[in-house]
């Protein structure tokens, strides 16, 4: 907590903003829809997507997927599941995350063998 206090809270918003819509961007490319609001009021520093159709079907065994992106990629990927079962990846854009994060996990993602992790 004490070392929280020591980041500027102005600087720390901006960057994660700044780093939110470049991951929305760099994903929508993929055929990834973010389903985080945009509004900043309704958003913070963690974007949820929805898997894109032409994956096939969303990584319903999302253990598989996860040790998938782990092992392949060095990526500890978020999904969790909305009220009616549907998977989201969800992706942090915190203080402590960078551009390059959001473009390794997008590299990831466009080599993934939909087939071998669904």
């Amino acid at each position: 907590v004490d070392f929280l206090a020591t980041i500027p809270r102005e600087a720390s918003v901006k960057h994660s903003r700044a780093l939110t819509e470049y991951c929305r961007g760099a994903l929508h490319k993929l055929g990834f829809r973010a389903v985080t609001p945009r509004e900043k009021a309704l958003s913070a520093a963690m974007v949820a997507f929805r898997f894109p159709e032409r994956a096939g079907r969303p990584p319903h065994n999302q253990d598989k997927f996860w040790k998938y992106m782990r092992s392949a990629h060095n990526l500890e990927i978020g999904i969790p599941k909305i009220e009616n079962g549907t998977p989201l990846l969800r992706v942090s854009c915190a203080w402590f995350n960078r551009g390059s994060d959001i473009e390794s996990l997008h590299r990831a993602l466009s080599n993934v063998d939909w087939n071998a992790v669904t």
